[in-house]
């Protein structure tokens, strides 16, 4: 089970995100914008990060570079409309790995959220 914080600024794609992960066994915390999601994770450990790009008080690339800093064992995932090209490499610079692309497929979520946990000993079936 992973800790998941899900940073959305939209409250019906935050309920949608929260819903889907619950529903896979995980815990999920909320936050509305950048900074709220900072401070949570400077609460909180979390394993994974899902946060918009574009928020209100701060941005998602500017948040995910802190919380790299402040956890850098937790997943950090964008999730943009942005170009690619362009989300990738601002994503890069902020230490982010992951981007997904709006509007979010459920089977990419799910993939992210299958990845194990940095640290992690992935256990194979007998």
């Amino acid at each position: 089970m992973k800790t998941v914080l899900v940073v959305e600024d939209d409250e019906r794609i935050q309920d949608l995100f929260s819903e889907f992960i619950r529903g896979r066994g995980h815990r999920v915390h909320t936050a509305q914008d950048g900074q709220a999601a900072v401070e949570a994770a400077r609460k909180t450990h979390f394993d994974l990060v899902l946060m918009d790009v574009k928020l209100p008080t701060r941005d998602g690339f500017s948040a995910a570079e802190e919380i790299r800093v402040l956890s850098p064992g937790t997943d950090v995932v964008l999730v943009t409309g942005y170009r690619p090209g362009e989300a990738l490499t601002r994503a890069a610079e902020a230490g982010v790995v992951t981007c997904l692309r709006k509007p979010v497929l459920f089977k990419d979520l799910e993939a992210v959220l299958d990845r194990p946990v940095p640290g992690e000993v992935e256990r194979s079936e007998p």
